[in-house]
Protein backbone atom coordinates (compact mmCIF):
# COMPACT_ATOMS: atom_id res chain seq x y z
CA UNK A 1 0.00 0.00 0.00
CA UNK A 2 1.18 3.81 -1.03
CA UNK A 3 2.36 5.91 1.76
CA UNK A 4 1.42 9.34 1.87
CA UNK A 5 4.92 10.45 3.93
CA UNK A 6 8.35 8.62 3.65
CA UNK A 7 11.11 10.11 6.14
CA UNK A 8 14.83 8.82 6.20
CA UNK A 9 18.14 9.16 7.25
CA UNK A 10 19.64 5.82 4.90
CA UNK A 11 19.34 3.66 8.12
CA UNK A 12 15.85 4.97 9.25
CA UNK A 13 12.96 4.52 7.12
CA UNK A 14 9.88 6.01 8.92
CA UNK A 15 6.54 6.03 6.44
CA UNK A 16 3.47 7.97 7.35
CA UNK A 17 -0.10 6.91 6.32
CA UNK A 18 -2.82 10.40 5.60
CA UNK A 19 -3.75 10.70 9.34
CA UNK A 20 0.34 10.61 10.13
CA UNK A 21 0.12 7.56 11.87
CA UNK A 22 3.08 5.17 11.47
CA UNK A 23 2.83 2.35 9.00
CA UNK A 24 6.47 1.41 8.76
CA UNK A 25 9.67 1.53 9.99
CA UNK A 26 12.76 -0.40 9.13
CA UNK A 27 15.74 -0.04 10.78
CA UNK A 28 19.12 -0.68 10.94
CA UNK A 29 18.87 -1.59 6.76
CA UNK A 30 16.03 0.67 4.58
CA UNK A 31 14.15 -2.03 2.70
CA UNK A 32 14.75 -5.31 4.86
CA UNK A 33 12.97 -5.50 8.44
CA UNK A 34 9.46 -3.80 8.64
CA UNK A 35 9.19 -3.47 12.43
CA UNK A 36 5.39 -1.50 11.75
CA UNK A 37 4.58 -4.06 9.80
CA UNK A 38 2.44 -1.93 8.27
CA UNK A 39 -0.18 -1.79 11.22
CA UNK A 40 -0.89 1.34 12.76
CA UNK A 41 0.42 3.21 15.39
CA UNK A 42 0.39 6.76 16.65
CA UNK A 43 2.83 9.08 18.42
CA UNK A 44 2.27 12.51 20.71
CA UNK A 45 3.80 15.66 21.56
CA UNK A 46 4.61 17.54 25.07
CA UNK A 47 4.74 20.51 24.94
CA UNK A 48 4.35 22.85 27.57
CA UNK A 49 3.42 20.63 30.30
CA UNK A 50 0.83 19.52 27.83
CA UNK A 51 0.14 16.28 26.08
CA UNK A 52 -1.75 15.01 22.90
CA UNK A 53 -1.54 12.27 20.65
CA UNK A 54 -1.36 12.86 17.14
CA UNK A 55 -5.06 12.48 15.72
CA UNK A 56 -8.30 14.21 14.05
CA UNK A 57 -7.89 16.97 15.95
CA UNK A 58 -4.76 17.92 14.78
CA UNK A 59 -4.93 20.30 11.59
CA UNK A 60 -1.88 18.42 9.33
CA UNK A 61 0.01 19.48 6.19
CA UNK A 62 2.36 16.95 4.45
CA UNK A 63 3.73 17.47 1.04
CA UNK A 64 7.58 17.65 -1.01
CA UNK A 65 9.23 21.13 -1.77
CA UNK A 66 8.76 21.85 -5.25
CA UNK A 67 11.29 20.21 -7.54
CA UNK A 68 12.80 17.91 -4.81
CA UNK A 69 12.53 15.36 -2.24
CA UNK A 70 13.30 17.62 0.80
CA UNK A 71 10.03 16.86 2.97
CA UNK A 72 8.15 19.47 4.22
CA UNK A 73 5.87 19.08 7.25
CA UNK A 74 3.11 20.92 9.43
CA UNK A 75 0.87 20.19 12.52
CA UNK A 76 -1.46 23.02 14.43
CA UNK A 77 -3.21 21.79 17.06
CA UNK A 78 -5.08 25.10 19.57
CA UNK A 79 -3.71 23.85 23.09
CA UNK A 80 -3.91 26.58 26.31
CA UNK A 81 -0.42 26.76 27.70
CA UNK A 82 -0.13 28.49 31.17
CA UNK A 83 2.87 30.06 32.45
CA UNK A 84 5.13 28.35 34.74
Amino acid sequence: MPRDLALSNGRLLVMFDRQYRIRDLYFPHVGKENHGAGHPFRFGVWVGGQFSWMGPEWTTEMRYADSSMVTERGADRWLVVSPA
